[in-house]
C-alpha cells in the first residue's frame, strides 16, 4: 500500500522523510518523552555559541579544522569566565554537542552547551551560580569571539 504524503508536508521531501519537520513531529515527540529520564537532576544553563553567517562559507570548506577550533573555543571560554571570581570563581562541568544546520535545513553551524549550575572552587567546595546564568552574554559572546578568532587568524 502506498503512503500518502500530508497535504502540507514540504515537496522537497519523500514521505516521512527524516529531515521533513511535519513528517517527522510525532517520531520527535516521542523521542523527546523517552529522553526525559535522562534529563540531569541538577540545575544546569543551555548555551548556544553561533558564528556570524559571513564565517560559514570558510568553515563549511574547512570543516574539520574549523569544528574543532569551535569546541576548543567553546571550552576555553567557559572555563576562563566561570573561574574568574568575578563570575563564579569555580571549575564547572558541561558538555558541548555540533549542530550544523538550522531549523530550516540551511548550513548554520553551532555548538549547544549544557553548563551546570555551578562549580567546584580550589578548595573543593561547591558554588551554585545565581539563578540567572553567571556570566552576562556580551561577556560570553566577547570572550568566545576573541577565542575563535585568535585560533583562525
Amino acid at each position: 500500500m502506498r503512503r500518502m504524503r500530508p497535504y502540507s508536508c514540504s515537496l522537497q521531501f519523500m514521505p516521512e522523510h527524516r529531515h521533513c519537520p511535519l513528517c517527522q513531529g510525532i517520531n520527535k515527540a516521542v523521542w523527546v518523552d523517552a529522553r526525559s529520564k535522562d534529563i540531569l537532576n541538577a540545575p544546569y544553563f543551555h548555551v548556544v555559541f553561533t558564528l556570524p553567517s559571513q564565517l560559514q562559507p570558510l568553515v563549511y570548506q574547512n570543516q574539520e579544522l574549523l569544528y574543532g577550533l569551535l569546541y576548543k573555543a567553546v571550552a576555553q571560554t567557559l572555563a576562563e569566565l566561570s573561574q574568574d571570581t568575578k563570575y563564579l570563581g569555580a571549575q564547572i562541568g558541561f558538555f558541548s554537542l555540533l549542530h550544523t544546520w538550522g531549523q530550516d535545513l540551511h548550513y548554520h553551524p553551532h555548538i549547544h552547551t549544557v553548563v551546570l549550575a555551578g562549580g567546584l572552587t580550589k578548595n573543593n567546595q561547591w558554588r551554585n551560580s545565581s539563578k540567572k546564568f553567571f556570566i552576562p552574554v556580551k561577556v560570553l559572546a566577547k570572550k568566545f569571539r576573541g577565542k575563535f578568532l585568535h585560533h583562525i587568524f
